[in-house]
């Protein structure tokens, strides 16, 4: 684009507070400061949550949520390259065929407890190889 030429711009503050149709700013959807609260005490969830799996199952739970900060920095929805899914990046024929020796199916993949579990599970049974970032 040219110098000057705003078109297709963003500007940010104003993404954030959205406008109304009048053009007039509304109120902040959320502010910065939420918004990172917010994706700090998911994490931390999603953190105990992985530990408290590999302690039901007696493995590293450092070694656990390095795999999955290494994988996903631990976003719920993260999708990979050939098609991974979740926070610790489970290929949908990897989790089905390891997920029903704890009675999960593929419909729970994206489930973060399901995945915790099942990666914690499969760690106990030298299984770790299967993660790249646990190389």
């Amino acid at each position: 684009a040219a110098p000057g030429d705003t078109r297709g711009h963003v500007d940010p503050a104003r993404r954030i507070e959205g406008s109304g149709s009048s053009g007039q700013p509304q109120a902040p959807v959320a502010g910065a400061a939420a918004v990172r609260a917010e994706l700090t005490s998911g994490r931390a969830e999603i953190e105990r949550i992985i530990r408290a799996a590999a302690l039901e199952f007696g493995v590293d739970a450092e070694a656990l949520v390095r795999v999955a900060l290494c994988e996903s920095q631990l976003d719920l929805l993260a999708i990979g390259p050939v098609g991974e899914l979740g926070v610790l990046q489970f290929q949908p024929r990897t989790f089905r065929a390891n997920a029903q020796r704890l009675g999960y199916t593929l419909a729970d993949i994206l489930d973060v407890r399901a995945q915790a579990r099942v990666a914690a599970e499969m760690f106990s049974r030298g299984q770790s190889w299967q993660w790249t970032c646990a190389k």
